[in-house]
């Protein structure tokens, strides 16, 4: 899941660092006390990723939506839209696709994983789109935040950032209440959600006013405040995000990230092999900012969780730009891969979206080589991106080409190799043909 490019250097700041000044140094830790692990009991069942593409153009009756899970200790998974229960058989880690209505409404979708210790259940939010707005209407082109919060005390501010066109105003909700007007949110940029704090999900939706209907898109924010169980075995990451397209000035960019684990004692960071010197300040789980140059260029963010059992990392890239393309020259605006799979075989396909403009032709390569030409992949709309399934992390890079210098944003594919057992994918009966493009 990525989140809009986010402009960092200008913005008065209620979220990262003042504006201008230089960023959060090195040795600042997470923004938030110490938090509790999001995961259960060890004996219960653990959703340790669950990713959706969360804005679709379609057409027709429905919308077939990418999306990957990855559960621990569950003997199933069943899924939800809009509060009805589906009833194909899904395995208990996958790839692959959930069908939701084509109405240019929003979705609800819920993961939900059973076990010997009881329920685990996550929220994701779609939002369809079928027919193009007018032109000199208000539309929101990017908009997500940090989807998977462990807190304390009564409410949790959770970072986001969006942009928009059109827009002479935006305001939030949550979970259907407005937030204040005074909050003073900008038309683009970044800024905190204030949610409640409860073990819940919550739906935080964004809206854009201007001539015209207004637009808006909504997310999912999954908190939790459940008691750390004691370590009884390896530390495994349960969640990891982070704002992973950034328009910054200055040195450095204060990227905000969260995270959660279970059964570490000890969290790290590093940036392209750097260690972070404020690892030992980041609490387990929590919500803090990762300092990356501000170079206009891609960098690569670890996270590593260490307890009794070893080690374990996840990895994301971050994306920089200190200086606006030309307005002629081909750019890339979204850019969406299921960024944490299991698998099985030599390789898994994964599903990926993009928007770009100016563009003539777009390519991918994975870890460096190209993908073959012939895949044909279009200048805006959805595709599935071979990955090696060897239990590592990969990077994607999609290259939007056209007049100009060429535009390109790397994302992070973290590969869990399946138990003989697991299967990976959705029975055939229950994935719809591919009718959709990317959108939002």
């Amino acid at each position: 899941m990525r989140l809009p490019s986010v402009v960092l250097g200008v913005l008065v700041v209620t979220v990262f660092a003042a504006c201008g000044q230089p960023a959060a140094p090195p040795s600042t830790p997470a923004t938030t006390p110490p938090a509790t692990s999001a995961a259960p009991a060890a004996s219960g069942p653990v959703i340790t990723a669950f990713q959706v593409i969360d804005d679709i153009s379609c057409t027709g009756a429905q919308a077939s939506v990418p999306m990957s899970w990855a559960t621990r200790n569950a003997r199933e998974v069943k899924f939800q839209v809009d509060n009805s229960l589906l009833s194909a058989g899904y395995p208990t880690n996958g790839v692959g696709d959930i069908v939701v209505p084509c109405d240019g409404r929003e979705h609800s979708v819920v993961l939900q994983a059973t076990g010997a210790g009881g329920q685990a259940a996550i929220a994701r939010h779609v939002n369809t789109s079928n027919s193009p707005p007018p032109s000199t209407a208000p539309s929101v082109t990017a908009f997500d935040l940090l989807e998977d919060v462990t807190c304390t005390g009564s409410t949790v501010e959770v970072a986001a950032g969006w942009s928009t066109t059109n827009a002479q105003a935006v305001n939030f909700s949550v979970d259907g209440q407005p937030l204040p007007a005074a909050a003073g949110f900008p038309v683009t940029g970044a800024g905190n959600i204030q949610v409640p704090c409860d073990g819940k999900s919550h739906k935080v939706t964004l809206t854009a006013t201007g001539t015209g209907a207004p637009a808006s898109l909504s997310r999912s924010v999954n908190t939790s405040n459940t008691p750390t169980p004691p370590p009884v075995s390896g530390p495994v990451i349960t969640a990891f995000t982070l704002i992973d397209d950034v328009t910054c000035s200055g040195a450095q960019a204060s990227v905000p990230a969260s995270w959660t684990t279970q059964n570490a004692q000890a969290v790290s960071f590093s940036v392209d092999g750097q260690p972070v010197s404020a690892g030992a300040g980041y609490p387990v789980s929590g919500v803090g900012k990762v300092p990356v140059p501000c170079d206009g260029r891609e960098h690569l963010v670890l996270l590593v969780a260490s307890g009794q059992g070893g080690q374990v990392s996840l990895a994301r890239h971050v994306n920089t730009s200190n200086s606006p393309p030309p307005p002629t020259a081909p750019s890339i605006s979204r850019f969406d891969v299921l960024d944490d799979v299991t698998c099985s075989g030599t390789t898994v396909e994964v599903s990926a979206a993009w928007v770009t403009q100016n563009t003539q032709a777009v390519s991918f390569s994975v870890d460096g080589q190209p993908l073959p030409a012939a895949a044909g992949f279009p200048v805006t709309g959805v595709g599935r991106i071979p990955v090696p399934c060897d239990g590592a992390a990969h990077k994607v890079t999609l290259t939007a080409t056209g007049t100009g210098a060429p535009a390109a944003l790397s994302r992070s594919v973290n590969t869990t190799v399946a138990a003989p057992s697991s299967p990976t994918t959705v029975p055939a009966s229950v994935v719809a043909p591919a009718t959709t493009t990317a959108g939002g």
